[in-house]
């Protein structure tokens, strides 16, 4: 055959008035002019055994569903293309090439696997799903604006297996104008991590590993306006409600509620302060307590001031715990402290209650004790020491019927107890027992 034109066959130079050529049994076409090296293509009905040129192609005439129906000569052997009459088989080492070249894609079997090579990609249209599994499982498609990744069977699983790698989800930006998402079935997002690294969940957050936030002065919030914050500068920590009250409630009927100091010395401390940091309440590790302007009042009528135990308070000038306008039951220990004797012609303290033990020395020595400072205070005046002179005490009012103002003494073991009252809104001093004094 030389060669076609329109409309007729040209067979040795010779046209042939038909539209079909018959070969005889195992018949074959040559091409080129050289028959020794010149593919051909062969008819047959049995598998292709004759030693043709590389590239000649061998049709099996007849062939069941189990046989292979054409053949190609490569690197001196005959290699199936095709095994059953519905596949196309690739034999092991051979390829199946696209393109002008062959090198746009290049499908290749290596004896276990069909690799994909070439210049090129392989392209499917918008809509058109990259589709694995029997039944259709699963399903990778773009419909021109979105790319679908569809799982219907069982369980969608990445698995890197690299045992130093991480597996990485990538944003299109550094903003929230792109986000990660987790959605349920009904496309409401339940996570949200965006570009610029703000995490949103809809639904409850259990950590059973525990929660970290490995940044100072980054604060965990809580509420729709962050309302509560709990943060930590590298220094200190800070707990801020800026919405309603701030509530500790502990529920249990028999537990408590602690605050649990770093030491057991006035190092540390628990305090109380008002919006300007002033400290209103201190307690301290060394179980000592300080308290500034404290009015302690019945809640049920305003009335009274409730009792009050005030064991381990300390006061000083400007820090007096003071019970105006109620009537107060104290503990003790307002009225237990043991009170320095000031020395002759000095005032005895009054911040809080107890006892003075007076030394007197060979001259007539004074001391003045001012008014009360909270109803209640008790003050016990004895003389500890005699040396032979006397001690008169001036007090700031007159503390009994008789409008006596002064308490002497003069002899070991006389006292004199009084308590502070109110009286006509102010604080008062009355006698309630004398044993030696001389009063006037």
């Amino acid at each position: 055959m030389s060669n076609y034109k329109t409309g007729e066959l040209i067979v040795a130079g010779k046209a042939v008035a038909t539209e079909q050529i018959t070969l005889l049994d195992s018949g074959s076409i040559q091409y080129g002019s050289t028959a020794a090296s010149a593919p051909t293509h062969t008819f047959g009905t049995a598998v292709p055994t004759a030693a043709e040129p590389d590239g000649s192609t061998y049709q099996r005439v007849g062939a069941t569903d189990a046989d292979a129906t054409l053949y190609v000569r490569a690197s001196s052997a005959w290699k199936a293309l095709e095994a059953g009459g519905s596949s196309l088989t690739i034999p092991d080492s051979s390829a199946l090439k696209f393109g002008t070249a062959g090198g746009d894609v290049v499908i290749t079997a290596d004896g276990t696997n069909a690799v994909v090579t070439g210049s090129g990609v392989m392209l499917w249209a918008d809509t058109e799903a990259i589709t694995v599994g029997t039944g259709g499982d699963f399903t990778i498609a773009h419909d021109g604006t979105d790319t679908l990744i569809t799982s219907a069977t069982g369980e969608l699983t990445i698995d890197n297996t690299g045992a130093t790698s991480s597996t990485i989800m990538m944003l299109g930006t550094d903003t929230a104008a792109t986000d990660f998402q987790v959605q349920n079935d009904s496309a409401g997002a339940l996570l949200t991590v965006d570009g610029s690294g703000q995490a949103d969940f809809s639904g409850n957050v259990d950590a059973t590993g525990g929660l970290d936030i490995d940044a100072d002065s980054v604060a965990l919030t809580i509420g729709a306006g962050g309302d509560l914050s709990i943060s930590h500068d590298g220094t200190d920590t800070t707990a801020t409600s800026a919405t309603g009250n701030l509530v500790f409630d502990n529920t249990d009927a028999t537990g408590a509620i602690s605050m649990s100091l770093g030491t057991d010395t006035a190092a540390t401390s628990f305090e109380v302060v008002n919006d300007s940091a002033n400290a209103a309440f201190t307690a301290y590790g060394d179980l000592t307590c300080q308290a500034s302007g404290v009015s302690i009042v019945d809640k049920t009528d305003q009335t009274k001031v409730a009792s009050f135990d005030v064991s381990g308070i300390t006061t000083g000038t400007t820090r007096d715990v003071v019970f105006p306008d109620y009537n107060v039951t104290l503990g003790d220990a307002m009225n237990n402290a043991d009170i320095a004797d000031p020395g002759d012609g000095n005032a005895i303290p009054v911040t809080r209650g107890g006892n003075c033990a007076l030394t007197i020395t060979a001259g007539a020595d004074t001391r003045t004790l001012a008014i009360p400072t909270y109803i209640g205070q008790e003050m016990m005046l004895i003389v500890e020491t005699d040396g032979g002179g006397t001690t008169a005490i001036t007090v700031a009012n007159q503390f009994n019927v008789a409008t006596n103002t002064v308490i002497t003494f003069d002899t070991v073991n006389e006292y004199a107890l009084l308590k502070g009252f109110e009286q006509s809104g102010g604080l008062v001093w009355k006698l309630i027992a004398n044993d030696g004094g001389a009063l006037t």
